[in-house]
């Protein structure tokens, strides 16, 4: 839903999922508590501080004007006047 609210603000946007269990569509699978939930969470905050740190130099590398401005004027056309 992020992503709707931030394209109508003319916003660029992107996300990082973050999992951390799978049994709760899983029959097969035995269910979790919270200890091993918080344990998965630690580790992907890990590789997702791994993965911004690789990423965030490439992004600011990039020359945005472009993607900013058609953002900013498909926002500005969504608005009724």
């Amino acid at each position: 839903m992020q992503v709707v609210l931030a394209k109508e603000a003319g916003l660029l946007y992107a996300s990082i999922a973050l999992v951390t269990d799978y049994d709760s569509w899983r029959l097969d699978l035995q269910h979790v508590d919270v200890t091993a939930v918080l344990e998965t969470m630690k580790c992907n905050s890990a590789v997702a501080l791994k993965v911004l740190r690789a990423a965030l130099p490439n992004i600011a590398a990039i020359d945005w004007s472009d993607a900013i401005k058609e953002a900013q004027e498909e926002a500005d056309r969504a608005v009724m006047k």
